[in-house]
């Protein structure tokens, strides 16, 4: 199966510039927040394929104007040609609008779900907008940046980002760590955040950073 996944930034190619045929067969199509409802209409039906997402910290506008013909992913798990995909909204808390989470409140989205997954038998995509946390020690409480010695391992460099906006949930890598979901993809960090890095790996998941576009093949 072929996905497009999408997230925070308009691009000119799958907008104003769009040529169906450049892109060959699209399967589905994913965005992982921070669009404006009617990009992600134009998506849906230029491609012609189902489109889930997760809102992203700065979508608000969509309590008013939802994407229309497109599948919120939210605290649910929806199977699509073999796939059982997970979808969990917002970013980390900073300021206290309604897509921020603290890390508890993000915990108890993720045990909300917990029912959905196992009635599922699992789950193979996890979407969401934020990053998880990368680092194992859980007792960091505040990470130097990425690629910046760590605070606390003279061995070791940050894997995480340093300003709060942007860190990932502890909560994201305990649920790849618990139930292996074979992808987790995300947006928000617009790449510079993690030195220009799209694909890691927790476990047994990659997880990829969505900023712009991604193509994206999976075995069913």
């Amino acid at each position: 199966m072929r996905i497009l996944a999408v997230s925070d930034r308009e691009e000119p190619i799958l907008h104003e510039y769009f040529e169906r045929e450049r892109w060959g067969q699209i399967d589905l199509i994913i965005s992982c927040g921070d669009l404006p409802p009617d990009y992600l209409e134009f998506l849906e039906s230029s491609f012609n394929v189902p489109l889930f997402y997760v809102r992203g910290n700065h979508d608000l506008t969509y309590d008013e104007e939802r994407p229309g013909g497109c599948d919120n992913l939210d605290g649910k798990v929806v199977k699509f040609a073999g796939l059982r995909f997970l979808g969990l909204q917002g970013s980390f808390f900073y300021g206290g609008r309604d897509l921020q989470y603290t890390e508890g409140q993000m915990r108890r989205k993720i045990w909300g779900s917990l029912p959905s997954v196992w009635l599922a038998g699992g789950i193979d995509v996890v979407v969401t907008h934020a990053p998880p946390r990368y680092c194992e020690d859980d007792e960091c409480s505040r990470p130097h940046g990425y690629g910046l010695a760590c605070a606390r391992h003279d061995e070791r460099t940050c894997a995480d980002a340093s300003d709060i906006p942007h860190r990932g949930f502890r909560s994201l890598r305990g649920l790849m760590l618990k139930h292996k979901p074979r992808y987790l993809l995300h947006g928000h960090t617009h790449l510079n955040y993690r030195l220009g890095t799209r694909r890691r790996e927790v476990a047994s998941t990659e997880v990829i950073d969505c900023y712009g576009h991604v193509i994206l093949e999976i075995d069913k």
